[in-house]
């Protein structure tokens, strides 16, 4: 207990209600929930609008801190049984500081440690953390100068506030600068710091979950399920900016369209997991030759088109002729995969991709014709 009405109080800033747990004068137990009346000067519903006037500004949701002393550890050790990552330990009290390495250490976390501010910004900038764990007041700079350059160089940096003088003032300052906790020193117990770490993890795993969820409905979202190539809707996101590209710089821009022959007899004769079977075969072969730069579609049905930028109409034309020549060396079963092309190239009088794509039709359709008279399937 501190001398006088000194009191110290830490901030469980979480996904609960704002619990603040205090140590002072007879009646104030350590460890407990307390309804402040006094200390800071305000009372616990002034506290709990002043912090819900910052979250409704947009910050992120902190980790609440819970009194852990009844079964704690072994809830810890099946929580950290499977979690693994990277943490920064960051203090200048050197026992401390070894305390917090070694019960990161046995959580089974790598750990990084260091005694200043500058250090601390050094070794965030040199390799990624998942978690930041730092005291408010170090030499060089402040714990939170350092979660601020820490946020800056990975947003999604989970970082622990340690002090041993908390203020509101202080605790909203970290709230605002996206820190996950705000722990007082010395600490309740070992187990509440292995608490607020666990969660720091498994907020940053559920980022990194999120973030990898959302790439993939995004992909998904273009992508043809059947071939693997871009679909219709990315086509005509992206012609419409070369289309315009090439308006701007007078830049050669190209498009083949193909269109599979008798797509619908191998459908009839074989089941359509054949006839999946030979559009894959035509994708295959479209990416077998196309370059980094070019986008291969799936247009619908049976069609595929090709946006090939930087390319001339005898640049487009030797393409679709490669392509042609995969198909017919890639029949993979006892059916006969064969296309039809057109070759279209941007000129000045096309302005939509509605436009270019007509132009390339027209092709194909003509090669239809002319194939059909040669006897060729088409």
């Amino acid at each position: 207990m501190l001398p006088g009405n000194t009191r110290r109080y830490t901030i469980g800033l979480g996904f609960g209600p704002v619990v603040l747990r205090g140590e002072g004068p007879a009646g104030a137990c350590r460890g407990t929930e307390s309804r402040i009346e006094r200390g800071f000067g305000y009372h616990s519903n002034e506290v709990q609008r002043a912090i819900l006037g910052v979250r409704e500004g947009g910050l992120p949701p902190m980790g609440n801190m819970e009194d852990t002393e009844h079964g704690a550890q072994s809830q810890l050790q099946a929580e950290t049984a499977t979690k693994v990552g990277r943490v920064l330990i960051a203090d200048d009290d050197d026992d401390f500081r070894a305390l917090l390495v070694r019960r990161s250490q046995r959580m089974g976390l790598e750990v990084q440690q260091v005694n200043d501010g500058p250090l601390a910004i050094s070794a965030l900038r040199a390799s990624p953390f998942d978690v930041l764990v730092v005291d408010l007041y170090m030499p060089g700079s402040t714990g939170l100068q350092v979660v601020q350059e820490g946020r800056r160089i990975d947003p999604d940096l989970q970082s622990i506030i340690l002090t041993a003088s908390a203020t509101l003032e202080t605790a909203l300052e970290a709230l605002r600068a996206g820190v996950y906790d705000y722990l007082l020193k010395p600490l309740e117990s070992v187990a509440a710091f292995e608490l607020s770490l666990t969660r720091a993890l498994e907020h940053r795993l559920l980022i990194r979950e999120n973030q990898r969820l959302f790439a993939e409905v995004q992909r998904l979202a273009v992508t043809d399920p059947v071939t693997g190539l871009y679909n219709r809707h990315k086509l005509n996101e992206t012609l419409d900016l070369e289309i315009e590209r090439a308006h701007r710089y007078r830049r050669p821009l190209s498009l083949v369209m193909i269109d599979m022959d008798r797509l619908k007899d191998i459908n009839d004769t074989y089941g359509h997991p054949a006839g999946d079977e030979a559009l894959r075969t035509v994708a295959a072969a479209i990416r077998s030759q196309v370059r980094r730069v070019d986008l291969a579609t799936r247009y619908g049905g049976d069609e595929f088109v090709i946006v090939l930028p930087e390319a001339s109409d005898a640049d487009a034309l030797a393409i679709a002729q490669r392509i042609s020549a995969e198909i017919g060396a890639r029949n993979p079963g006892p059916w006969r995969v064969s296309a039809s092309f057109g070759v279209a190239a941007w000129e000045s009088g096309i302005t939509t991709g509605e436009e270019l794509i007509a132009h390339a039709d027209r092709a194909l359709y003509a090669n239809k014709r002319a194939r059909g008279a040669a006897g060729k399937p088409r």
